[in-house]
């Protein structure tokens, strides 16, 4: 196995470019090793490690939007004032990672080109409509929406491209998130909810839910948010959309952590909690094991 430690984006763009789909990119790392299988070549994997490159570590308001460097762990961001102020869903979703070491190493970057359908801070990032900064040797920076890139449809990145930043819209809303998991310091979601929206009086705009272990992607609770739109925010409206988020968006699987109907159910829960939650407090949290 061949090892780079580039210290700037071109360095590691020249890597990429060079080593093609043999290129292995480190950041945190928590989820690399289960993307080498056993039947790889290790003499033809190049492992490009990042960690040293500092412009993709910054977390930075950038106009109308909080830029989140792709090496921006989950303890950087539950550190970070402006991330607190400005990504409050965000930092509560890597605040609900469990374990401290993990939270030391996990990055942004990593949480979303690792595909995990159960990656908290993606789902957090799709309730923002979070746009991605992709790098490339063969072409000037281009901004992809966050959905493209945790879309099983397409690659996540062509050879040779870096993710390097987020960009999160700024604005004024209301957010929770909701999980559950069974140990808390040692494994990821079975269904986790981010939701974001802006509250009119008692009535609900601008409404953003997002579903992690819920498919095979982190996925947007579309039909959720359109029914959700206009109404009053009462525990009524708050279980309909429950219960339409967890029959006609979520798209769960059976695994050996948990059953697709089980899951379902989560969604159903999970939602009506988040939703309840936003009525009573601006930002809000919780984990059960």
């Amino acid at each position: 196995m061949l090892y780079f430690e580039p210290n700037f984006v071109d360095e590691a763009l020249v890597l990429l470019d060079r080593f093609g789909p043999d290129a292995r990119v480190l950041a945190g790392g928590t989820r690399l090793r289960f993307a080498l299988h056993p039947g790889d070549e290790a003499e033809k994997i190049a492992l490009v490690n990042v960690k040293r490159i500092s412009d993709m570590r910054g977390i930075q308001r950038a106009g109308a939007f909080l830029r989140v460097g792709a090496l921006a762990t989950a303890a950087a961001l539950t550190a970070d004032e402006q991330a607190r102020t400005f990504a409050p869903l965000l930092v509560r979703a890597a605040e609900s990672l469990g374990a401290v070491q993990l939270r030391n190493v996990a990055t942004v970057g990593g949480n979303i080109c690792s595909g995990d359908p159960a990656s908290d801070l993606s789902a957090a990032l799709l309730a923002y409509d979070a746009r991605c900064e992709v790098a490339s040797s063969q072409e000037q920076s281009r901004i992809v929406a966050i959905e493209q890139l945790l879309s099983k449809r397409a690659p996540i990145l062509a050879s040779g491209e870096l993710l390097v930043a987020v960009e999160i819209p700024i604005g004024e809303h209301r957010c929770a998130y909701e999980k559950v998991m069974t140990r808390r310091a040692f494994e990821m979601a079975l269904v986790a909810v981010a939701a974001r929206c802006r509250l009119e009086g008692d009535t609900l705009n601008d409404v953003h839910i997002a579903l992690a272990g819920a498919g095979e992607t982190p996925l947007r609770a579309a039909g959720a948010e359109a029914w959700l739109r206009g109404r009053r925010l009462d525990e009524a409206t708050a279980t309909e959309a429950g219960r339409v988020a967890a029959v006609h968006d979520a798209k769960p699987v059976t695994d050996h952590r948990a059953g697709a109907e089980y899951r379902r159910h989560l969604v159903s829960v999970l939602t009506q909690r988040a939703l309840l939650s936003m009525s009573s407090s601006p930002t809000s949290a919780r984990s059960n094991l």
